[in-house]
């Protein structure tokens, strides 16, 4: 079934901002002649989620505050990629800056994109095997976070639970399920 690359012209193209991410909005004529206007991060983006497990088995979260909710979260450690890192590079850098960590092995999870209709982006979930805190986070300008040490067990039920929602972290956790049971660290 042959369909053209792209079937809606583009109307008109403006930039709302750059930080922290680029936002533009669109107007375009749809493939049956209606004009929409679209919001979005344009571009493709790099973004990495790792689920850290210490050599005990335990994981290192991370204690967040997310001023658009007013409330702090536990979330695994994640963020984008830099221009020209490969996703374990950024996932390594992410480990650093969030949890002052270093990890053994990183196995890639299956990507995923997020919110396709809003960033063109795509995660890639990792887990982090035999990760240690060896210095002090170094968390990014608006960043305030504390790092704090869950069971596996307990990172489960909360994800179980509802605790852990963010979809990213949602998604990470339910494709490494299948992957750390069949390595004996979950039942």
């Amino acid at each position: 079934m042959d369909k053209p690359a792209n079937p809606w012209t583009r109307l008109a193209l403006e930039a709302l901002t750059q930080q922290p991410y680029p936002i533009v909005r669109e107007q375009l004529r749809t493939h049956n002649g209606r004009e929409v206007t679209l919001m979005y991060v344009p571009g493709q983006h790099q973004w990495v989620s790792i689920l850290p497990i210490t050599k005990q088995g335990s994981v290192l979260l991370v204690h967040q505050y997310r001023h658009v909710w007013g409330e702090y979260f536990f979330e695994l450690p994640g963020g984008s990629a830099e221009p020209g890192e490969t996703p374990e590079e950024g996932a390594r850098r992410e480990l650093r800056e969030e949890l002052g960590a270093e990890a053994g092995a990183l196995l890639p999870i299956q990507p995923f994109r997020p919110l396709a209709g809003i960033v063109a982006a795509t995660i890639h979930p990792f887990v982090a095997l035999h990760s240690q805190v060896v210095r002090p986070a170094e968390p990014e300008d608006g960043e305030l976070i504390e790092v704090v040490e869950f069971s596996l067990d307990e990172v489960y039920g909360m994800l179980d639970r509802g605790l852990l929602n963010e979809a990213t972290h949602v998604i990470t956790l339910l494709r490494a399920r299948p992957i750390l049971t069949e390595m004996g660290y979950l039942s």
